[in-house]
């Protein structure tokens, strides 16, 4: 069995009507920043097994801001072994539902421009990544998703991020 590590989030980068859907965070250090929609994967008990990424990043997506995406690439992957967390990004696009605002954890929910973004992430009013991860989207540069399982577990074995060489390019 592979090893499992104590956290592991999946956050979708959702496109809708050529625009990036982002939720406002209200807990911690991120409490007021916009942040692409996503969080921790579920236990699935009667499957007796974790939620996939994919699958996670769905949910996650849907319950904060009420739309349902198809995930169709893989931007990047993260491991913390001091915090053993894997942090794992996908590309979306929007299949079907409206915003929402409805959830206390994320009361405000919205399309933005990639230069709105940019605009964003230099007054420092997005989730550190999420501008990046956006840009990387729209240049294409993406993984298969199929590589996602692969690149989780080669940053387990090897504690470094692993993304598109657009993303380290951006920062």
């Amino acid at each position: 069995m592979a090893y499992v590590p104590q956290k592991s989030t999946a956050r979708s980068v959702v496109k809708k009507n050529g625009l990036f859907v982002l939720v406002q965070e209200t807990k911690g250090h991120k409490a007021g920043l916009m942040n692409n929609p996503g969080g921790r994967l579920d236990w699935l008990p009667k499957q007796d097994r974790l939620e996939t990424y994919d699958e996670g990043g769905r949910r996650e997506t849907e319950e904060e801001s009420g739309l349902v995406v198809a995930h169709m690439g893989l931007i990047s992957v993260s491991y913390s072994e001091e915090r053993d967390h894997v942090k794992v990004t996908l590309a979306a696009e929007h299949v079907e539902g409206e915003l929402t605002t409805d959830s206390k954890k994320h009361p405000n929910v919205d399309v933005y421009s990639l230069e709105d973004m940019r605009r964003m992430h230099h007054a420092r009013e997005l989730v550190k990544g999420a501008y990046e991860a956006a840009l990387i989207y729209e240049q294409g540069k993406l993984m298969p998703i199929e590589m996602t399982d692969y690149m989780v577990a080669a940053a387990i074995a090897r504690p470094i991020s692993l993304q598109s060489e657009q993303m380290l390019q951006a920062a």
